[in-house]
């Protein structure tokens, strides 16, 4: 028992990420595809499970399918960070067909010349999400958008899509980002 304890315990304390690819809402009873990642960021191994199945890692984190959200990168000057959501919030209004209050943003960290990335989802969609990770118990340590997983090269744009007949993203050098299909 003892000897069975102390592996659980060197499992856990090895730094890993479970990513779980998030289509719609969880559910209890909903497969979701999962990978779990090293602390070199290699996948260790994959799957595809409901949420009582899914690995345990020392992070959890939930890819958000890219046709939920879009990715901008603002022209802004350096900001404080108390100041920049306000500031996105002012720059994307003209550019946007939903008002303020119909959006939840995310910001990286402003990186000096380099723009503000900011992560653009419904707010009904990303409230949905919440509440349905709760009921399922789930907790995140941190939400991303699926299309901000493959950057595009320096001068070029990336798609990604299963196929050309499928759903899918562009993604271009600056980090913008649109779902298509």
């Amino acid at each position: 028992m003892g000897r069975t304890r102390s592996t659980i315990t060197s499992m856990a304390e090895t730094p890993s990420t479970l990513r779980v690819f998030i289509d719609g809402p969880p559910e209890p009873g909903r497969d979701a595809a999962w990978a779990v990642f090293d602390a070199t960021g290699r996948a260790a191994r994959s799957g595809r499970s409901p949420p009582a199945a899914w690995p345990v890692a020392s992070r959890r984190e939930a890819v958000i399918a890219a046709r939920h959200g879009r990715l901008v990168t603002l022209t802004v000057p350096p900001l404080p960070p108390g100041r920049a959501e306000a500031a996105a919030r002012f720059a994307l209004e003209d550019q946007l067909a939903d008002t303020p209050e119909e959006i939840h943003i995310a910001l990286e960290p402003q990186r000096g010349e380099s723009g503000l990335r900011v992560a653009i989802v419904a707010r009904a969609w990303m409230s949905a999400f919440m509440s349905a990770s709760q009921r399922c118990g789930l907790s995140w340590d941190r939400a991303m958008l699926e299309s901000d997983l493959a950057p595009a090269p320096t001068g070029s744009w990336r798609w990604c899509a299963g196929s050309i007949a499928q759903p899918g993203f562009v993604r271009t050098d600056r980090g913008a980002t649109i779902a298509v299909g």
